[in-house]
Parts: structure tokens; sequence; C-alpha cells
């Protein structure tokens, strides 16, 4: 479950980059970096917000998957999951572990910060 929700992840912001360059994400790979080039100043600083997701991605994977197996899986028992009523399908929506902590009046949610969206209302 997890492993799909990390190939979707990936395969979203390879989309957001491709749609932001105007190009096929099939063909991101061979076009990215002269489509780049051709972006004005903001253009570039937006790309570059979606491509340290990326990086930030590759980065922390390994550790994520660590946290999943030695925090969530290894403590099963004390943790609520979460899942977002659309889409609710397994391996296309996150399941947010939360566990209670002490005596805190509300859960700690842990979320994958490079899986989530900023909006600005």
């Amino acid at each position: 479950m997890q492993n799909a929700y990390w190939k979707l992840l990936l395969d979203g912001i390879n989309k957001e980059k491709a749609k932001m360059l105007g190009i096929p994400v099939e063909e991101l790979k061979e076009k990215e970096a002269e489509a780049v080039a051709a972006l004005n100043p903001y253009e570039k600083t937006q790309f570059d917000i979606v491509a340290a997701k990326l990086t930030s991605y590759k980065a922390h994977f390994k550790a994520l998957q660590e946290f999943i197996k030695t925090e969530v899986l290894a403590n099963f028992s004390e943790f609520d999951l979460y899942i977002p009523a659309s889409p609710a399908e397994l391996g296309e929506c996150m399941i947010i572990p939360a566990r209670w902590i002490g005596d805190a009046a509300s859960p700690t949610f842990y979320f994958f910060v490079d899986g989530l969206l900023e909006e600005k209302a």
C-alpha cells in the first residue's frame, strides 16, 4: 500500500513539472532542460519549488519507509488511521497515521510533507 502511494507521489510530482513546462510527461527526461531554460523568472521560481519537492522526496524516501516500519507498524495499536473521503481507494490516497501522545487533547497527525499541496483561499 505504501509503495503504491510512493509511486503515485513521484508520478504526481513529475506530472506537475511537465504541466508547468508545457510538455507531455513522457517527454520530461528528454525536454526538461530546454523547457526550463525557456521559462521566465517567475515561472522558473515556481518550477524550482516543484523540483525541490522531488529532490526532497528522493532524499527522505528511506527515512519515510523506516518511520512507517519502526513507528507506525511496530506500534500499530497506538495509532488511529485516517483515510480521506475522496478518493478512498487504497493506493490512490494517503493513509494518515495519528497517535495520542500523553494527555493531549487531540492526536498528533503525521503527514509526508512532499505529498502535500498548498492552497491559498
